[in-house]
Formats: C-alpha cells, structure tokens, sequence
C-alpha cells in the first residue's frame, strides 16, 4: 500500500508541474494596428541659431534606419514671418546634412514663436514656444575633495539661482571641464547630487541637471553639485588635473523639461517589468517631437 501511495504522489506531482507550465505559459497572436505615418520633428532656437531634425514615425515592428524628410519649414515670431528654408537640401553641404542652420538675428526673451513643417508625403505639422528667461546665478564656489566616498574624492560645485516670481521657470545646467589638446587627451567630468528637485539627465539630447521653481519660486535657492572626473594619460605618462570649469546656465520652456523629464523616467523604466509603460512627452501638433527655444549664458570658474 505505501509503494502504491508513493508512486501516486509521484504522478501527482508530475501532473501538477506539467499543467504549471500551461498556467504561466500563454502564447497570443496580436495583430497591430496599421500605422499611420506622420512627420518627427525635433527643432529648438537658441541664440542665432534653429537646430533642426526632421524624419518620420515608425510602427514598433519597422526596423529601418530613420531618413530625412523633404520638407518647407517656416518659423514665425509673433504672427509674422521671420525665416523659412527647405529641410534637408538648405542644410547640405556635399553629402552632409548640418543638425543646425543660423537664423536672421538672435531671439529675445518673451518673443513667441511658431513652426510650420510641410511635407508632401506627411502633411503639415505645427508647434509654438515663447522664449524663456535667462536665468541668474551667483555665489559660485568650487571645493576640491568635499566629499569622501568609498574609493573616490569628489569635488563640489555650489550656486545660487535668483528666481523671478512672476512665472513659472524651468532650468537645464550645463557642466564642462576644459579640454587639452584632443589629439592625445582630455577630461572626463560627471555630475550628481543628493538634491531630490534636481534631475540628472545622461540620456541622449542635453546632458546635465534640470530643476523646476515649482518648489522656490521667487526665491533664492542653493544647488549643491557632486563633481568627479578623470584625465586620460597622455603618452608621455603626465597627468592633467581640472583647472576650469564652464556652467551654461539655461532658461528652458515647460515643453522642453517635460520632454526631458520624460525621457529620463522612460531610462529608468527600462529594467523594471512593474513599471507603468511611460510616453515620450510631445508638443507637435499633427506629428511627433519637440519644438523649443531657450535662453542661455555661459560662466567660467578658474580652480587653480
């Protein structure tokens, strides 16, 4: 009777992890939706200068490179027409397509502006942005080795920014180190912090911090930067250490923190299977993308 018993427990158990793989193992076939294609636009005016990408969307099982789109950009500042050119063939030179074409004169503060892109094949998209402020920092101080931490000695980089009250501003900083003749070598800098309203962006497109007054409108606020770098060797075994350091300090538009900001929750979401699914923020009407402008000044800090 138990040799009878132990072998009936034995084609129990065998049953139960044989259905178990049928339990959690079910295969669908999902048909996609067809897909529309419609124009990709990522255009931001800064300075003097209309940085520009045009292509097209693609469905999730479209593995093709993305190509350039022909197409008629037109940009107006406050309803009047200030500059137009042909996407791609006015930023051409030989087979180079340049990211960046200048503009009649620099943008201001408060100017509105709209993009037009017509495309025979993919219609007309449209996007507008009121240029943002530039921002205010003062107080900057540098600290070599402030911090301690495991195996490294970091620097700090502190400011302040004086926000203005009157609306609701959106910043994105900037951190470089000088560079030494390329040819043999140059420094390589990293930014973090502790500072839970500050939001590292390493992914693609602007890389540095982006912060929202939301927390201190129209007050002064302190941001306190975690600095860690390293020079490479050059052949002769001399070491270079940082000596200068460049903050661009930029007024960014609500679009394009949003934009960030997204991208940076798409990044951490990534490796986690109970993440909500997250969307790229965008602003295109009739399309896909970014349409921006900003403001910006560049400040110098001299270590040693």
């Amino acid at each position: 009777m138990k040799r009878i018993n132990y072998i009936l427990s034995v084609l129990f158990l065998i049953v139960i992890f044989s259905s178990c793989d049928d339990a959690f193992t079910t295969i669908r076939e999902l048909e996609l939706p067809a897909h529309e294609k419609k124009l990709s636009v990522f255009s931001k005016l800064y300075g003097s200068t209309c940085e520009v990408f045009i292509s097209h969307s693609k469905s999730i099982d479209d593995n093709s490179p993305y190509k350039p789109v022909t197409a008629n950009v037109t940009i107006r500042k406050n309803d009047t027409e200030f500059f137009s050119f042909v996407y791609p063939d006015d930023l051409k030179t030989g087979n180079y397509i340049s990211p960046v074409i200048e503009l009649p004169q620099s943008i201001n503060e408060g100017e509105k502006f709209t993009l037009e892109v017509v495309s025979d094949e993919f219609g007309t998209a449209k996007a507008g942005s009121t240029v943002p402020e530039l921002p205010v920092i003062d107080n900057i101080s540098y600290d070599e080795n402030y911090y301690v931490e495991e195996y490294d000695r970091l620097d700090k980089l502190e400011f302040n920014i004086i926000d203005p009250e009157e609306n609701d501003n959106y910043y994105l900083f900037n951190i470089y180190p000088t560079s030494y003749k390329r040819n043999k070598y140059h420094l390589h800098l990293y930014i973090s912090t502790d500072d839970p309203i500050i939001k590292e962006t390493y992914w693609d497109f602007d890389k540095g911090i982006i912060i929202s007054d939301k927390t201190f409108n129209g007050q002064k606020r302190k941001i306190s930067l975690k600095v860690n770098y390293y020079a490479n060797i050059n052949p002769n075994g001399e070491k270079i250490n940082l000596d200068t350091v460049l903050i661009n300090s930029k007024g960014i538009t609500k679009d394009y923190y949003n934009f960030l900001l997204s991208k940076i929750q798409y990044a951490q979401a990534g490796d986690n299977p109970f993440a909500e699914p997250v969307n790229i923020y965008n602003n295109i009407e009739n399309g896909y993308g970014l349409f921006s402008t900003e403001k910006s000044e560049v400040k110098v800090i001299k270590i040693k």
